[in-house]
């Protein structure tokens, strides 16, 4: 597994750490969320998930590895009995090759015992032990969570129907609960497993109402359909919690949680797991680019993975590690987890119809002001397809891009400003405020914005825009994801009742991790929160922005990719993409954004893709303009051209 943070504990005095710095290196660059220190105080340490303690008894003068695990109960103890910087940098690089960054990857419990995967989806929302801070407010016999007591499987609800949960292991039903009674997990089955004198309980949750098929004190089988999946409880979306229970476990001291609560996920398998490439992929000789390649994979060759299976599920949904397969050849070696899914799932997927039929290439409008002549320009000589406009555009606007191409796709964002520049403060408007300029008008009267819109036919609505930064509303109405979510969905309410036909599209992030000040709350985190919006919008926006072509498809893999993945059933529109830099001239920006426009025409389920921007007054956005204030068209407009 990896772990969120790491810490290697070197013995040594602050003036030699360098050296144990050193002999990490590479090390650091493979993993992610790695640290050097010497300091073993417990506030240190105990911030960490994974401690690796270097060095034995005599470098330390006690066994530190027994303190550290009696000083920090909850996080995972690692050891190399490493004197030296060199014999650690040695000792890394064995793990390294190996691709193993823990040493010996755990293997399943040493027992019979196991846990076949509850749905058709082997994709791990939530992992145990995630969100520390946010469970400790929940207690089980009066002790307060560490964390995530168990783990969140995919179970995607479409048309009203939710998923098939399946039965874990053989077992006895213990209880039913069939309807949403108030309990944090909602409709809810138990299951007893007695193997070999011990007692498990597995516990599947927010189930739909009505919908268990089985009964109290009833036999069930491993893979047996028990219940269907939904939103019920404490749950911000559809999915499956799946809790897990070795009765006696807390009392033995074998597990840090309450309630003999312990992490399924060693026990988990998957039934015949077979893997394939999503796209043409390197198989390499060991775990990184400066391996070897062994072979060139084609999308549909069947590989088996050579690590058990629990480990690859939670592998292949977390990007930029490395997974240890065998060909049918017999052939072994390793593939970067984005590029492999596996193979025969998401059965109930559906295939995502587009308003236009295909994927359309895009363009923003004008950022500041009326469209003018020039854009008009740029549209028509670029072979632009579509549109994005905001809601302050007028009705001309449109009527001019139709007569360029009489199919022209329009979408437009809801504008409505959120931060008050000239005072530095973030307004708190309610959504029954920030609606109020958008209700339709009296006849006789002149239109509001999106009415206008609404009348000449536009139905995509993009609502608000990078809700997680300050200069988008962050700090006002919402401080989280959770209460964007009811802000935005009372939004939603209010205006489809005046404009029923339209197309609400829940709003892009801004893409990256936090910046102080800027960006509160980074892109997935702010997501996480708002699972019950996302499932009532029509489609999602989508934000990228890179410098190159490698930037490009890292942020396609990272961004558009996890997209579809979390979200299968949601149509995609990018709204906005860009190379904003000053540095990079407008005709490579071109030959780019040719590139970007075919890529993801090569991806299911998106519908456009609108380059910012076609021009802008505020010099900010000259960078990114496809012409100039003078009217001249810029080297992208050829280049996307010829795409």
């Amino acid at each position: 597994m990896d772990y969120e943070k790491q810490v290697i504990l070197v013995p040594s005095d602050l003036a030699a750490v360098g050296q144990w710095v050193d002999a990490s290196f590479d090390y650091q660059k493979l993993f992610r969320g790695v640290h050097v220190t010497n300091d073993n105080s417990a506030g240190n340490l105990c911030r960490f998930d994974v401690i690796t303690v270097v060095g034995g008894t005599q470098e330390w003068g006690r066994d530190m590895a027994a303190y550290v695990r009696q000083t920090c109960p909850r996080a995972v103890i690692d050891a190399i009995p490493a004197a030296l910087p060199a014999e650690l940098y040695f000792a890394l690089q064995e793990r390294i090759s190996a691709g193993q960054r823990y040493g010996r990857i755990p293997e399943p419990p040493p027992t019979t015992f196991r846990l076949r995967w509850p749905t058709d989806y082997p994709m791990t929302t939530q992992p145990f032990g995630a969100n520390k801070t946010y469970y400790s407010q929940f207690t089980c016999d009066g002790v307060a969570l560490p964390g995530h007591e168990g783990i969140d499987i995919r179970a995607p609800v479409y048309d009203n129907q939710g998923s098939r949960i399946y039965a874990c292991a053989d077992g006895v039903v213990y209880s039913v609960h069939q309807q949403d009674d108030g309990n944090a997990y909602g409709a809810r089955v138990r299951i007893n497993h007695d193997v070999d004198g011990v007692r498990y309980q597995t516990v599947y949750a927010h189930l739909q109402e009505n919908s268990v098929r089985v009964q109290a004190g009833a036999q069930v089988k491993a893979g047996q359909w028990i219940a269907i999946s939904d939103n019920t409880g404490n749950s911000s979306g559809p999915h499956l919690h799946l809790t897990f229970k070795k009765i006696g476990a807390t009392a033995a001291g074998t597990t840090d949680y309450p309630c003999d609560l312990v992490d399924p996920t060693p026990y988990l398998y998957w039934p015949n797991l077979r893997l394939t490439p999503t796209a043409r992929l390197r198989i390499r000789s060991g775990p990184g680019t400066a391996h070897s390649t062994l072979a060139i994979l084609a999308p549909g060759t069947e590989l088996l993975p050579d690590e058990y299976d629990a480990d690859v599920l939670w592998k292949i949904w977390h990007p930029s590690t490395w997974i240890k397969v065998r060909t049918a050849t017999g052939m072994v070696g390793y593939c970067l987890s984005e590029y492999l899914e596996v193979m025969a799932v998401d059965p109930q997927s559906p295939a995502i119809p587009t308003p236009t039929g295909r994927f359309v290439v895009g363009l923003h409008g004008r950022a500041d002001g009326e469209m003018q002549e020039a854009d008009f320009r740029a549209v028509e000589q670029a072979k632009i397809e579509s549109v994005k406009l905001t809601s302050t555009a007028l009705p001309k606007d449109v009527e001019r891009l139709r007569t360029i191409n009489p199919n022209m796709f329009i979408v437009v964002r809801v504008l409505q400003v959120l931060y008050d520049h000239a005072r530095k403060i973030v307004r708190n408007l309610t959504p029954e405020q920030y609606v109020k300029d958008f209700a339709p008008a009296p006849a006789g009267q002149t239109k509001t914005d999106i009415q206008r819109m609404y009348d000449i036919g536009i139905r995509y609505f993009e609502l608000h825009n990078e809700p997680n930064l300050v200069i988008e509303g962050f700090g006002g109405a919402w401080k989280t994801g959770r209460e964007f979510q009811t802000w935005w969905l009372e939004v939603r309410e209010r205006l489809a009742a005046w404009y029923p036909g339209a197309k609400w599209g829940f709003p892009a992030m801004s893409p990256g991790s936090t910046a102080a000040g800027v960006r509160p709350v980074a892109m997935w985190d702010f997501l996480a929160e708002c699972g019950t919006a996302i499932g009532k919008a029509d489609w999602l926006a989508v934000h990228q922005y890179f410098r190159d072509l490698n930037e490009m498809e890292t942020g396609i893999q990272s961004i558009l990719y996890e997209y579809r993945r979390r979200w299968p059933d949601k149509l995609l529109i990018v709204t906005e993409f860009s190379n904003p830099y000053n540095d990079i001239s407008k005709a490579i920006k071109g030959q780019q954004y040719a590139v970007y426009y075919n890529r993801l025409d090569d991806i299911p389920g998106i519908a456009a893709a609108y380059s910012f921007v076609s021009s802008a007054l505020d010099a900010k956005f000259h960078a990114e303009a496809w012409r100039e204030e003078d009217g001249t068209l810029s080297a992208i407009v050829p280049a996307v051209a010829r795409r």
